[in-house]
């Protein structure tokens, strides 16, 4: 994002998930200290669901509507 100021990045988890936990990545978002036209191009959404959050109907609609 520092080198390519038009980059927008998505960042998606599942609430429940074991594998790659939502709070690791806001801890990261926190840390980049990103400047507030950088942050705009920056979405980190969360979901009620584990890793793969995507397999049912209801969270693929969801996702879908976030992106």
């Amino acid at each position: 994002m520092s080198l390519n100021e038009h980059m927008k990045v998505f960042i998606s988890h599942g609430y429940f998930d074991p594998v790659t936990s939502c709070f690791g990545s806001q801890r990261l978002i926190h840390l980049m200290k990103l400047l507030s036209e950088q942050n705009e191009n920056l979405i980190n959404r969360n979901f009620e669901e584990r890793h793969m959050f995507h397999g049912r109907d209801e969270a693929r609609v969801a996702f879908q509507s976030a992106s």
